[in-house]
């Protein structure tokens, strides 16, 4: 079932389109992730889900309830929504239980369910024993789960989440983008995450919807738009990608520079074609190896980031570590094997210039 529903929503600032015809669904229980560049609309999109701004065109609805029209918008209070902030939103003179009551006590609660209703939700989220505490006195992943309790005891149709990790320190994180996801699971909430790090919404989400100056780009699962994507954007968004212009011609798909690779279902005429570097591996001479030049080489531990010359085309390596069988110093000589399987037919962005990204 359809929980939440953008259809053809239009927002507009001082005469600029910030939201340029946005559709999108979000069924029940599912995550979705708005990820996109600063200033590609999906704070704005939150915004205009939440009720904090109107929308020029279009409609948004949870569960078929219309909540926003032209010219007409249900109140955000009356949006049965929970919003987690960027910056927890949390009262610092109220204890962690006190925060966690506020939304029952405006609901006007006998005292006996709020009770009841704030410990289970402070067991929920992990803060059982934390009700007599300040906020200050908690660390950053535990204000976090304080923000996401105050959220969740008011018992919202849709969780919105408004880059709820970009003040913690990079290990922190990682463990909460794990302790969200489970979260969400269990309780099987319909949520929206806006972000702009994909490692956040590939890692949550069941579907993610990419987003640039104001449109989706392309929307999918983090595995189809990470190994499959049919746009040059999303492609060099989601990670390093080999972005090649050519020509396809009898099945056979010839890159500027580099040999020829088999690509099915493939039209003759000018294209581009994508392949990520992890696809790639270092081999033997053959039929079908490369043969490339290492011109440059970064090693990460688990694994080198290669970049190697192809007959004058660039290709982006990256190889575990541990199943390097040479130096990868730059002016060693190598073999690449290119999987024909992973190679990607992509729309070419007319706004790249075509540098490797």
């Amino acid at each position: 079932m359809t929980m939440l529903r953008l259809s053809h929503v239009g927002k507009s600032l001082g005469g600029n389109a910030i939201l340029n015809d946005i559709s999108f669904d979000v069924e029940r229980g599912e995550m979705v992730s708005l990820l996109g560049p600063s200033g590609c609309g999906k704070s704005t999109s939150l915004r205009c889900i939440a009720g904090f701004e109107d929308i020029d065109s279009g409609e948004i609805t949870i569960a078929g309830r219309v909540l926003s029209t032209p010219g007409r918008s249900v109140a955000p209070e009356h949006r049965q929504l929970g919003i987690v902030f960027q910056n927890y939103a949390v009262w610092p003179h109220m204890t962690v239980g006190e925060n966690v009551a506020f939304g029952l006590e405006v609901q006007h609660l006998s005292r006996a369910k709020i009770t009841e209703r704030v410990n289970e939700v402070l067991d929920l989220v992990g803060l059982p024993a934390m009700a007599q505490r300040y906020p200050a006195e908690l660390s950053g992943g535990q204000q976090q789960r304080l923000a996401i309790a105050r959220s969740l005891v008011v018992q919202p149709s849709v969780l919105l989440f408004d880059e709820p990790l970009s003040n913690l320190d990079a290990r922190l994180r990682a463990r909460m983008r794990g302790e969200i996801r489970a979260l969400q699971q269990r309780i099987g909430i319909t949520a929206i995450y806006v972000t702009h790090d994909k490692i956040e919404a590939m890692t949550m989400s069941d579907r993610v919807v990419i987003m640039n100056h104001g449109v989706i780009v392309e929307t999918g699962t983090p595995r189809d738009l990470f190994e499959r994507p049919r746009t040059e954007f999303a492609a060099r968004f989601l990670g390093a990608a080999n972005i090649w212009r050519g020509v396809v011609r009898e099945g056979r798909f010839h890159p500027q520079g580099g040999q020829s690779i088999a690509i099915a279902d493939a039209k003759d005429g000018p294209a581009t074609a994508m392949l990520r570097p992890g696809a790639i591996t270092l081999t033997g001479p053959g039929p079908d190896a490369w043969p490339a030049t290492v011109t440059a080489s970064t090693y990460l531990g688990e694994a080198f980031e290669i970049v190697c010359d192809c007959d004058g085309l660039e290709v982006q390596v990256s190889i575990p570590s541990w199943s390097v069988s040479i130096d990868p110093i730059p002016g060693t000589a190598c073999h690449l094997n290119i999987p024909a399987a992973a190679l990607r037919l992509i729309e070419a962005d007319p706004t790249n210039t075509g540098e490797p990204s």
